[in-house]
């Protein structure tokens, strides 16, 4: 009786492992599935790009997707597809090294993505290897301090994004999310004006996009 009971104790362990083992590869087979077809997934648009010497050029792109059918902006942050100018499939890559811009219409929205060199390693937050330093960074709003988003991974599978500046053609900032009012009213001090309304918390994160347009403003007018 006692050798029965440990027989069947030895075979519902021997099914436990291997129940947790098949489970283990469900979740591996799951996470690669997903991996799979959020990086092949695709679309072809219209565009044009910039070149260095200031000359456009219209383009057709392989517009990478993400499963929800919205640019994969961090695999564009790193390079874009282009097809080339003889029709069919054939796609060439174009890095951020190589152009000054490009952009293009997806869902009603004219996106510009500008093609910056993050000397500092700034940005560098994730395991995207950047072409000589240089990304293409979304542009949010443009004048004197431009603001820019930036796409990086927290996970292999989870994707999220964050506001980026620059002074004309200054070094890239990121502020810390935690610091935001220490950060942000240093990095703008010679704006006094704005500067103040962020120590003294009126304007906040969520006011972003008003900041960056009230020291536009200010900028303009310093330089008239």
């Amino acid at each position: 009786m006692i050798e029965a009971s440990d027989e069947l104790l030895y075979l519902i362990c021997n099914f436990t492992i291997m129940m947790k083992s098949y489970l283990n590869l469900m979740i591996l087979l799951s996470l690669l599935l997903f991996v799979s077809l959020s990086l092949s997934a695709a679309k072809r648009v219209e565009g044009y790009l910039i070149m260095p010497e200031g000359d456009t050029l219209q383009a057709t792109f392989k517009l990478p997707l993400t499963l929800g059918d919205s640019p994969n902006y961090w695999r564009i942050q790193q390079y874009i597809k282009m097809y080339d100018e003889y029709g069919g499939n054939k796609t060439i890559k174009i890095y951020p090294k190589t152009v000054r811009e490009l952009g293009f219409e997806y869902e009603d929205e004219l996106v510009k993505l500008r093609s910056v060199y993050d000397e500092k390693g700034t940005l560098q937050t994730d395991t995207a290897v950047y072409h000589y330093n240089n990304l293409f960074l979304k542009v949010e709003l443009e004048g004197p301090l431009t603001l820019y988003k930036y796409h990086y991974k927290l996970y292999v599978w989870n994707f999220t994004e964050a506001y980026v500046m620059q002074k004309e053609n200054g070094d890239l900032f990121f502020y810390r999310k935690w610091f935001f009012r220490k950060d942000m009213s240093q990095y703008l001090a010679e704006c006094q004006e704005v500067a103040n309304k962020i120590e003294d918390g009126q304007y906040k994160e969520a006011n972003l996009k008003v900041i960056v347009n009230q020291y536009n403003k200010w900028y303009r007018y310093q330089t008239r």
